[in-house]
């Protein structure tokens, strides 16, 4: 309701060279109040704010969910079962969600420029050239090829000189993606160690219902937002735990904004906890978004 809305919203994290404050911008404020209207009507309700997330992954593998904001990747395990299931119309397709009110495409995060997964080896270790060495065999193109396919002659075939992963397997794929990580180990069960620049050379086709998916994320990828992704503080420093205040209030105060009685109720709620903000540092906050997003310019521009 907050990060993903806004990109549905296609809001901007800057403007004229200046960070953004997203939360307040005029579209995502009057989603918000239609999200409170919905739940006035009786529309929806506040589960999808209060649920854990074996209680989603059970709703979902129901297809309990007239709608859900989220990853496709997310589904990759459900969807395939779903649509091979007694009611194969049961499977979730996407389809355009929030719009701002130029109705202008979603502009959706392909990643971010710190990377995510970092391998390491520790002092600690017993044999660190031999870790060393075991490290860079998976990272070539033979160790991404047994890590991704697994063992020739068991679960991949060598197929006029092209590996190529045997059917079974690639129709487990899609029927049970669960014994296929659990039993064999291939394909993307070991994600933290794969390349997919390496690895999609022999990844098999997706199947109708995730490719469907992935299509519709990826022409609305927005590749020129990474530079956006982790401006806020981390850590300990003032500003970092002024920002963590900040965005605890806001976890708090979402719920009372869509379950306000009235739009007069949503405003008081929403201006008091801009109030609060302020009085949490805010400022200090966005000039440290701001002296971030320099930087990266500046590294950028070299």
């Amino acid at each position: 309701m907050t990060e993903y809305l806004q990109n549905l919203l296609a809001v901007p994290h800057e403007k004229d060279g200046k960070v953004y404050d997203r939360i307040t911008d005029p579209d995502y404020i009057a989603w918000l109040k239609t999200f409170r209207t919905a739940y006035e009507r009786g529309l929806i309700n506040v589960d999808f704010l209060v649920d854990s997330d074996t209680q989603v992954e059970e709703k979902t593998n129901n297809a309990r969910y007239f709608m859900m904001i989220r990853e496709w990747t997310g589904m990759t395990a459900v969807n395939p079962m779903l649509a091979a299931g007694a009611n194969p119309d049961s499977n979730y397709i996407a389809v355009d969600g929030p719009q701002n009110s130029k109705g202008d495409s979603a502009k959706l995060f392909p990643g971010n420029m710190d990377g995510w997964m970092v391998t390491m080896i520790s002092k600690s270790t017993e044999n660190p050239e031999r870790a060393i060495r075991f490290l860079t065999y998976l990272a070539s193109e033979e160790g991404q090829r047994d890590l991704f396919l697994g063992k020739e002659g068991e679960t991949w075939d060598n197929v006029d000189g092209k590996p190529q992963l045997k059917a079974e397997f690639a129709d487990m794929l899609g029927s049970n993606i669960e014994k296929l990580e659990k039993e064999y180990g291939i394909l993307d069960t070991y994600w933290m160690m794969r390349n997919p620049v390496i690895v999609n050379q022999w990844r098999p086709e997706k199947a109708p219902v995730i490719k469907q998916m992935e299509d519709f994320a990826n022409a609305q990828a927005d590749i020129d937002s990474g530079i956006y992704k982790g401006l806020d503080p981390l850590g300990d420093s003032e500003v970092a735990v002024a920002w963590s205040r900040i965005s605890q209030n806001w976890e708090e105060v979402l719920p009372e904004l869509i379950t306000a009685k009235d739009e007069a109720a949503f405003d008081k709620i929403f201006e008091s906890f801009l109030s609060r903000r302020d009085s949490y540092g805010f400022a200090q906050v966005m000039e440290f978004r701001q002296t971030e997003l320099d930087a990266r310019k500046a590294k950028m521009a070299e």
